[in-house]
């Protein structure tokens, strides 16, 4: 459980911050198959961010 600065559980903000890092299933498999070919080029992936077409909302996925 997520706790402030003073100690106390904070399941609200910690909830925030858990979904704020989370990417959706649709996203993370297209990432997962990026990274691994990069891999076997010998290459690293410092960022990738693509667009939901549907929803227009970004995705960010940092190393």
């Amino acid at each position: 459980m997520y706790k402030n600065h003073e100690g106390y559980p904070a399941p609200t903000e910690g909830e925030a911050i858990r979904r704020a890092s989370w990417l959706p299933k649709h996203i993370w498999n297209p990432i997962k198959l990026v990274r691994k070919f990069l891999d076997e080029a010998k290459l690293d992936v410092v960022q990738i961010t693509v667009r939901d077409r549907k929803t227009k909302q970004k995705y960010t996925w940092e190393e």
